[in-house]
């Protein structure tokens, strides 16, 4: 009789022989070990064959598929690639394979075609990219935190910068992310800030530290304790040369709304701007607009240019709602979707305004 471990052993040494057939070992281990879950193993050959090597002059593709939940396109591309690792850690639904990828010419990439389903990720744009930083998910929304880092120039394929736990900022949802010159120097870095911490799962904790980045791969950490205190859910802009944080709540179940607005030249030392935002703090959006950092709240409109003085605006047209996004777009405020606390509903109608107090229903 076969035992668990046997099993396991079994599946680990027909993965190292199929993909030992296929790629030829001769080259050291040199870049990336790249994890992917496999919640069926009813057929294995769904994993690791020759009809899912599709290979070309510069661009070498690994199709792994799940028969009933995941599929990722892993392009290699300028160069030849070897693989001298494949092992399975994990059972049943929690299973993992793991390949390790040679690096064997200039210019390697990975790139998938899809990424891990999530919310409460953040997201700017850098060097003609989109960037998507962490996040949660899995199939109980709030037990999976994501740390990676992944970009996009057309958003139908995205490049895995930095993978899951090699990222060195922790896993975690609800934070933000700024495009800054940090280091003063005329080049702008990736900044991120703050969040909810997926190591309590279900409670997630707020944290404090700030990181940079060039490049999406090595990053910096400039503070892991900023003044303000461990949140998420709060704002952050760039205004007036400056990172600013406003508001935030302090975890992800029944955390305590902050009131607070910090602002930093270098996202080292932090000056309070105040500690009592006229809307009552929490998860509200801010964006700058006509100089000017704007707030928009559930059922008002305020702005302000230095931080501490909040002028207010307007009452919202629309109903008391969260969860809504804001945007700025052709020299307008938009106002997109969102849900509805009296109506209970999701809303799908977007609204904009030309001076944040007059608003227009666009659909």
């Amino acid at each position: 009789m076969f035992n668990k471990n046997n099993k396991s052993l079994i599946k680990t040494i027909i993965f190292i022989i199929l993909f030992s057939l296929i790629f030829p070992k001769n080259s050291t281990f040199s870049q990336t070990t790249q994890t992917f879950t496999q919640n069926d193993w009813s057929n294995l050959s769904d994993f690791a064959t020759s009809s899912n090597i599709n290979f070309g002059p510069d661009l070498k593709i690994i199709s792994i598929s799940s028969s009933t939940t995941h599929t990722s396109d892993i392009d290699f591309q300028n160069g030849t690639f070897n693989t001298t690792t494949v092992r399975e850690r994990g059972s049943g639904s929690d299973a993992k394979i793991e390949l390790g990828i040679e690096r064997m010419g200039a210019d390697w990439d990975l790139t998938i075609n899809k990424f891990y389903s999530r919310a409460s990720h953040s997201s700017v744009v850098f060097n003609n990219k989109m960037w998507i930083l962490g996040g949660l998910g899995g199939n109980n929304w709030w037990t999976v935190y994501f740390n990676d880092v992944l970009s996009s120039d057309n958003g139908r394929t995205w490049k895995v910068v930095s993978d899951l736990d090699i990222t060195p900022w922790s896993r975690r949802s609800g934070h933000s992310s700024v495009v800054f010159d940090i280091n003063n120097d005329g080049n702008d870095e990736i900044v991120i800030l703050g969040g909810f911490s997926g190591i309590l799962v279900g409670k997630g904790e707020g944290l404090n530290d700030v990181w940079y980045s060039s490049d999406g791969i090595n990053w910096t950490l400039l503070t892991d304790t900023a003044p303000w205190s461990g949140r998420g859910a709060h704002a952050s802009v760039v205004f007036d040369n400056k990172i600013w944080v406003i508001g935030g709540v302090s975890r992800v179940s029944l955390g305590t709304p902050y009131q607070e607005v910090w602002y930093s030249s270098d996202g080292v030392n932090w000056t309070l701007a105040t500690d009592t935002l006229p809307w009552g703090g929490g998860e509200v959006p801010v964006v700058v607009f006509n100089n000017e950092m704007w707030a928009i709240t559930w059922d008002s409109v305020w702005h302000s240019t230095d931080g501490v003085n909040w002028t207010f605006a307007t009452n919202t047209p629309w109903n008391s709602r969260i969860e809504y996004a804001v945007v700025v777009f052709d020299n307008k405020i938009w106002v997109m979707g969102g849900y509805d606390w009296n109506d209970i509903t999701y809303k799908n109608d977007v609204w904009y305004s030309s001076d944040g107090i007059n608003w227009i229903l666009a659909t």
